[in-house]
């Protein structure tokens, strides 16, 4: 099986070009060529994956044959369509570097550098062995992910499709009784038995050492990311409860950053890219007054500031709602135009120029 290379040129991010993490589009089109094609003896496995103390605890699916050897096929037809099964050879995706901002955007795979996600999290599905852990659905038992595993002999690493486990997979759910019908007899007949879907989807494809993220929700869930942002922000989240610029009621606002995934993807970017350290006191407020920064905010529950005794800047949220506004401040999403006076706007999707 070809490997995927460092690219001198990754088509869809030419910044990224010297990066090792880089996937181009060249290279997913060639692993879509070797699942056409794989080795005698390859191992094609579907696990599934019930969270423990450490991470996750693996479990292979004992299925029928036939439905073993059609593994690799949904694999090769999600990578077609950018997560989605698709019988188009051409990729109709773009294809950039993770971001956590980037979600919602449509027809985007991203490629992830494996050092994002938690070795505990994926790590014992790499192994060069067959994976030996064997047991099958108990009763409502319901797992977090399934991983579709294809691994050929000749190759070090295997390719790892991923794919969020959903209510809507244990069909019968709330049914007063499932059916199926009997061609022979010419009559439906009840089934007890517990069914399970696979659907025509992947959220995340590894391959070569690297992850293609496909669905970036499912993606973040399955490897925990929520988790992630919170400690990388963690010194950001102390500033803003004790630096010059801070949050008046703190709990008010480490409350919202939980209750809204969004919100924690936002203050990430935040920290990500040091933003806190250019903002005083005097410079946030200017913001605030010239822009009107707090005036979309709650009207039950207005968004205050003020100086306190030491000359910092307070900020009183009152109402979780509050925090987007405040978080805007924070990423300095406030931007006025050089062309046309006083025109000012609030720009979330601005790049950076050199």
């Amino acid at each position: 099986m070809s490997t995927i290379t460092e690219s001198d040129s990754a088509e869809d991010s030419d910044e990224d070009s010297e990066n090792s993490d880089v996937i181009s589009r060249s290279d997913i089109e060639d692993v879509i060529e070797d699942l056409d094609s794989l080795e005698t003896g390859t191992q094609k496995e579907l696990i599934a994956a019930s969270p423990d103390d450490s991470g996750y605890d693996f479990w292979k699916v004992d299925l029928d044959s036939e439905l073993v050897g059609n593994l690799p096929e949904l694999v090769k037809k999600c990578l077609q369509g950018g997560g989605v099964y698709s019988d188009d050879d051409e990729l109709s995706y773009h294809i950039e570097q993770y971001h956590p901002s980037n979600i919602g955007e449509e027809q985007l795979v991203q490629y992830v550098s494996p050092n994002k996600v938690r070795d505990e999290y994926y790590e014992q599905l790499t192994s060069t062995e067959p994976h030996q852990g064997v047991s099958t659905y108990e009763k409502n038992r319901r797992p977090s992910f399934h991983a579709i595993r294809i691994k050929e002999p000749s190759s070090d690493s295997p390719i790892i499709g991923f794919q969020q486990f959903t209510r809507r997979q244990i069909f019968g759910r709330t049914s007063f009784f499932n059916i199926h019908y009997l061609q022979g007899d010419d009559k439906y007949e009840e089934i007890t038995d517990d069914i399970r879907g696979i659907p025509k989807r992947l959220d995340a494809i590894y391959v070569d050492g690297k992850f293609l993220c496909m669905d970036q929700r499912r993606f973040e869930t399955i490897f925990d990311f929520m988790d992630m942002f919170h400690e990388e922000t963690g010194d950001l989240r102390n500033n803003l409860e004790n630096g010059p610029v801070y949050i008046d009621d703190y709990e008010v606002f480490e409350d919202a950053i939980n209750k809204f995934p969004n919100a924690t993807r936002k203050l990430f970017e935040i920290s990500e890219n040091n933003r806190y350290e250019y903002i005083t006191p005097t410079k946030a407020e200017t913001v605030i007054n010239e822009f009107d920064v707090f005036s979309d905010a709650d009207r039950e529950d207005p968004i205050e500031f003020s100086r306190d005794n030491d000359d910092n800047l307070q900020i009183t949220m009152s109402s979780e709602f509050n925090i987007w506004p405040v978080l805007r401040l924070l990423n300095d999403d406030h931007l006025e135009s050089p062309l046309i006076d006083e025109a000012r706007y609030i720009s979330l999707g601005k790049k950076e120029i050199d």
